[in-house]
């Protein structure tokens, strides 16, 4: 019976042994696993931390661009506004309906060009009436407000009898 008991005795400390040495495995693979979940608590956080940065950087390239898009929008639309602007504001040359009008014409823009145009001034050679005021003296009483009748008269007479010239095609 000894030898029995012994017998026994030997497969349970061989089992015991079996069992620790199973326990031990055991606590190396949990220890192998915790550091698993470690390293991929450790990726997570760092691809966190990479993806948040990611996300701001695009965030800001958005941003960017948004501010790059709408300054070239406003660019666009302030060339429009000029090219719309200097194509439909009439020039001093341009007659309102936007047709090219001579130097010379009746359609100056204010009075003072209008008389220049229909008296054209001594100092350019005009021929001057004898009898009538000269187209300074007209120039001037214009100037003053003086215009009369008797001055308009004395120019359409200058103007019948050839005396003052009007060159429209200059």
């Amino acid at each position: 019976d000894k030898r029995l008991q012994a017998e026994r005795e030997q497969r349970v400390e061989d089992d015991v042994a079996f069992m620790l040495s199973v326990a031990n495995a055991l606590e190396l693979q949990a220890k192998v696993q915790n550091a698993r979940i470690d390293a991929f608590e450790a990726l997570v956080t760092e691809l966190t931390d990479e993806l948040v940065d990611a996300r701001n950087q695009l965030r800001d390239i958005e941003t960017s661009r948004g501010q790059a898009e709408s300054q070239l929008q406003r660019a666009r639309v302030l060339g429009a506004r000029e090219a719309k602007k200097s194509s439909t504001m009439p020039t001093p040359a341009l007659h309102p309906d936007l047709r090219m009008r001579p130097k010379n014409s009746l359609f100056a823009d204010n009075w003072r060009d209008k008389l220049d145009i229909l008296f054209l001034n001594d100092d350019v050679g005009a021929p001057q009436a004898a009898d009538g005021p000269s187209m300074s003296t007209v120039h001037a009483a214009c100037e003053d407000g003086v215009f009369t009748e008797d001055h308009e008269e004395d120019e359409s007479a200058q103007l019948d009898a050839g005396r003052i010239s009007v060159d429209y095609h200059t």
